[in-house]
């Protein structure tokens, strides 16, 4: 009988991907809401549909918040052809604003002739721009200081802004109070003269 040659040709390898959502979390994150067939995947992350198209710009991780154009591929076996994934998102959401954790102290005591401020902190400093307004609709960067006494309680708002994170804002208060002053004549003494004994002298 004459021999027969027969050709094994490669299974086409499928991988399944859906879009993914996550939350920010100041670690890098990974896309993997995927399923294949066999082998391993390489995923690679881009900043639009235009990139990820041409396989060009690809981006080194997938970190802040945004949304990332992801590719899927594995590569050709023995027994598999390579394949690549639909294209497919991976949005990473912004933290909520409590992760920030703003925090502003109030500040209480009597005038002193200091500058005083409300001190603020935060969790992540890092492209965190902090925001102060008197009346809530106006804002600035700048911080600001009280000295003189104030007619009570002065509200100050605060609001921390992130591009990872939910705006964040809080409330705290400056109150200075007058000092007491005390003021404290000079006495003297001297043989009586038929004139009057003054001294003007007077100690704060």
């Amino acid at each position: 009988n004459p021999s027969k040659t027969f050709q094994i040709v490669p299974a086409q390898a499928v991988i399944t991907a859906n879009n993914q959502k996550v939350t920010y979390n100041g670690n890098e994150q990974a896309y993997n809401d995927f399923t294949v067939t066999n082998g391993s995947v390489v995923v690679s992350y881009y900043g639009s549909e235009a990139d990820r198209t041409a396989g060009v710009n690809e981006l080194e991780v997938a970190l802040n918040a945004g949304t990332y154009y992801v590719k899927a591929g594995v590569a050709a076996d023995a027994s598999y052809s390579a394949a690549t994934s639909k294209a497919v998102k991976l949005t990473i959401k912004k933290a909520p604003a409590s992760a920030l954790g703003l925090k502003a102290e109030n500040y209480s005591g009597k005038y002193d002739g200091e500058e005083h401020v409300v001190p603020v902190s935060v969790n992540d400093e890092d492209g965190t721009k902090i925001s102060y307004s008197l009346d809530n609709e106006t804002w600035r960067e700048d911080t600001p200081t009280w000295t003189d006494a104030t007619d009570g309680p002065v509200p100050v708002y605060v609001k921390a802004e992130n591009p990872n994170y939910e705006t964040a804002t809080t409330q705290a208060t400056v109150e200075i109070t007058k000092r007491e002053v005390t003021l404290t004549s000079a006495s003297a003494q001297k043989t009586f003269d038929g004139t009057p004994l003054t001294d003007s002298t007077v100690t704060v």
